[in-house]
């Protein structure tokens, strides 16, 4: 029963020095990925990547007529298939400081002129920082599948 006692009364100390140095390197972090004495790593994160985004302005002078020409151009009533998520801003507070995040659906459609679309994405989209990706697949009908794929641009030039 002593032994036992004394082993408790020497785990406490031990238990309070592993708290200590657990919260002293948690808030290390933060300073060490760029954020304020507080603030978690992830936010400090999130606002550098913020920084190196497009601006409101940006993308409501250069990049949504686009897209809006684009969609023009490639989608109408007869090769629409699917919009997938809603239009929205949302907001994500970020230490001291809140993010917004326009959310834009991702809308499917086919075409049979591969390089119709290949020719749209490549002319408007990649000029202003969109990634194409082409992806063939073969069909159960021995038919081929394109995926042609924009992604939008995260960074400034």
């Amino acid at each position: 029963m002593m032994q036992r006692a004394i082993a408790h009364r020497r785990a406490r100390p031990l238990a309070l020095l592993t708290c200590a140095l657990l919260a002293l390197c948690t808030a290390s972090c933060a300073e060490y990925f760029g954020g304020t004495p507080g603030m978690n790593p992830w936010h400090a994160e999130q606002l550098q990547q913020a920084g190196q985004m497009h601006s409101i302005e940006d993308f409501g002078r250069d990049i949504e007529p686009t897209l809006i020409q684009v969609r023009n151009e490639l989608i109408n009533e007869n090769n629409f298939e699917l919009r997938h998520g809603e239009d929205g801003i949302s907001s994500q507070p970020t230490g001291d400081q809140t993010l917004y995040i326009l959310n834009s659906p991702t809308i499917y459609f086919l075409e049979d002129n591969v390089d119709k679309v290949r020719t749209a994405f490549e002319s408007h989209l990649i000029p202003l920082g969109f990634t194409v990706t082409v992806d063939e697949q073969m069909t159960d009908n021995e038919g081929k599948l394109t995926w042609i794929i924009a992604r939008e641009p995260h960074l400034r030039d």
